[in-house]
């Protein structure tokens, strides 16, 4: 907890071991990379260089400090990447100095990630820092962004997504933000606040539940290799839209350079290319929710779920454009495949989703998947012969029609002619009729 001593503190932290990195933050002012590396013989050393170091935001990834020319003071509030040597008897790390006692403010030049830290003796509840620093976080990152260590080699979502109002900061503690663009009104900078202090807590973000401040009918998305997996989340919640959802959908964290296996979920409004590490839906659409895939030419690949206290009348399907299929995900169902070449982003895999079974037979806003593929519009799904297919404008206006003679898993509209923008796609047979949302590029 925050004592009330003024003078010299020591404060001991478990550090993880090598290759691992932990995040930390100075607690104490005063701290250079060269003090804490003298007096903890435990920490990591290659060479000239120490297992200690600061965020580099252009490359993603850490500078790390050199034994001998790092007398520079650590800044308060701002994140290091920290290792002990492996196999080492002594797990934790000391700091010494005098605590910071006075609010504390990270300083941003840029928006984007930061590696930022608790800079106090005391723990921080997530929720009361969110609060006082969401008109500086960016909409779609409205929580703090943990490191799992204890998944580091085992899979790619190894970062942890936090807003919950039982998730602490631990002392010390380094975590990633996501901040808006700072401009001539705003500098959007992140503020720690005396006030947030407790001494409620537990352990850090590594052994710490992933949880977020909605989990009801919580549904992962996975997708594995064999070696490795990626995944994204969706939370289906009545107060949800289809768009930003501040404080529900989640960024996906992109500030290091990851494995060559990601994948990410994307609004469906495909002019907002975030990628998406939780995203909220409501619980009733007709929309194709579009998922970003990244993965090596020649890969065994398997997508499958897992679930929350979900909903049983709730109904997930994976749409494959390129092969037509609906797979459903919900009742422990698998889809495998193997990529002919490398997957790099959206058009290939969607998400829909029901509350009711999809019947092939029927005429059902779930069976079709309509995307623009170069300069033509594809609809993908079970069509019938006698299907007129209409393009129409946003005036109203029909631009194409065709009619099909015989039963087809897609059909294409012609959209070389066609001024960019927001049209609507209506398939019509006998009392029967669709229309789906298209945007043309």
């Amino acid at each position: 907890s925050d004592s009330d001593n003024i003078g010299t503190t020591i404060y001991s932290r478990y550090i993880a071991p090598s290759p691992v990195n932990d995040l930390i933050s100075p607690i104490f002012n005063d701290q250079t990379p060269q003090s804490i590396t003298s007096a903890n013989t435990n920490i990591y050393r290659n060479n000239t260089l120490a297992a200690f170091g600061s965020y580099n935001a252009t490359n993603k990834s850490y500078d790390l400090f050199e034994l001998t020319n790092s007398a520079d003071s650590l800044n308060v509030t701002q994140g290091y990447i920290l290792a002990r040597t492996a196999g080492s008897t002594d797990k934790f790390v000391e700091f010494t100095g005098t605590p910071n006692r006075s609010n504390k403010t990270f300083e941003t030049t840029q928006g984007g990630w930061h590696l930022v830290g608790n800079p106090y003796t005391a723990y921080i509840k997530v929720s009361d820092f969110i609060s006082a620093n969401s008109g500086s976080l960016d909409a779609s990152y409205q929580f703090v962004y943990g490191y799992n260590t204890y998944d580091s080699g085992t899979t790619t979502d190894t970062w942890s997504i936090y807003n919950g109002s039982e998730d602490y900061i631990a002392p010390g503690q380094g975590f990633y933000v996501y901040t808006k663009t700072p401009d001539a009104e705003n500098d959007y900078n992140i503020t720690f606040q005396t006030s947030t202090r407790t001494i409620n807590g537990g352990d850090d973000f590594n052994q710490s539940s992933n949880r977020n401040a909605s989990q009801e009918h919580l549904i992962t998305l996975a997708l594995s290799n064999g070696s490795q997996t990626a995944s994204t989340r969706f939370v289906f919640d009545a107060q949800a839209t289809l768009d930003v959802d501040p404080g529900r959908d989640a960024g996906a964290f992109t500030a290091v350079n990851g494995n060559q296996l990601q994948l990410y979920s994307r609004y469906h409004n495909t002019a907002n290319s975030i990628k998406l590490g939780t995203q909220a839906l409501p619980l009733s659409s007709e929309e194709n929710i579009p998922l970003e895939v990244y993965a090596a030419a020649g890969t065994a690949l398997e997508f499958s779920t897992s679930s929350v206290n979900a909903n049983e009348n709730l109904n997930v399907y994976l749409v494959d454009a390129l092969t037509n299929t609906y797979t459903s995900l919900s009742k422990g169902e698998r889809y495998s495949f193997t990529t002919a070449t490398a997957l790099e982003g959206t058009g290939r895999f969607y998400i829909t989703y029901s509350t009711n079974a999809l019947h092939q037979e029927s005429f059902n806003a779930k069976q079709f998947v309509v995307y623009q593929q170069n300069k033509h519009i594809e609809i993908a799904g079970s069509l019938e012969p006698q299907t007129t297919i209409t393009l129409i404008d946003q005036l109203g206006r029909a631009i194409t029609t065709k009619t099909l003679v015989k039963a087809t898993q897609k059909a294409t509209l012609n959209a070389n002619h066609i001024t960019p923008g927001v049209y609507m796609v209506q398939l019509a047979k006998g009392h029967q009729q669709l229309t789906k949302k298209v945007i043309v590029n």
